[in-house]
């Protein structure tokens, strides 16, 4: 699930280009130490050779980090994720983010975006989860 995740979100972004966001990162990083949770934080600098839409490869020029925070339920305290869930709902609404995918059901995948400026995107932010783990990405520049 953990790479169907990842390729759905380069999928999924041609159209937006990334700012920088604070409150979701700060997050991520409290829950890291978590157990259950795991944070990988990459920097891009991404060369990929696509000839599609150019919107695309603008965000692939301006993103500087990926957040991956990964919770597994056999490793992890329910109780923790449900408080990260909480505080990280908090934050979606008290940042202003918007929502732009939403299917709930038996699997969860959630894609939102933070706008600023101009309209201009500051951040996107992408939350799965099913029956065995949960992923959180936020991506930023």
């Amino acid at each position: 699930m953990k790479k169907a995740t990842i390729i759905l979100l380069a999928i999924v972004f041609p159209l937006f280009m990334i700012a920088q966001t604070s409150g979701v990162e700060k997050l991520f990083k409290k829950y890291e130490n978590v157990k259950g949770f795991e944070l990988e934080v990459t920097d891009t600098n991404i060369d990929i050779d696509f000839d599609g839409d150019a919107g695309f490869l603008n965000f692939l020029d301006e993103a500087e980090s990926f957040y991956i925070l990964n919770f597994e339920f056999g490793s992890g305290n329910q109780e923790d994720l449900k408080s990260f869930k909480a505080k990280l709902n908090k934050t979606i609404d008290k940042e202003d983010y918007t929502t732009i995918l939403d299917m709930s059901g038996e699997e969860e995948f959630r894609l939102l975006v933070l706008k600023g400026k101009a309209d201009k995107i500051n951040a996107i932010l992408m939350i799965t989860s099913d029956e065995d783990d949960a992923s959180f990405i936020l991506v930023t520049n």
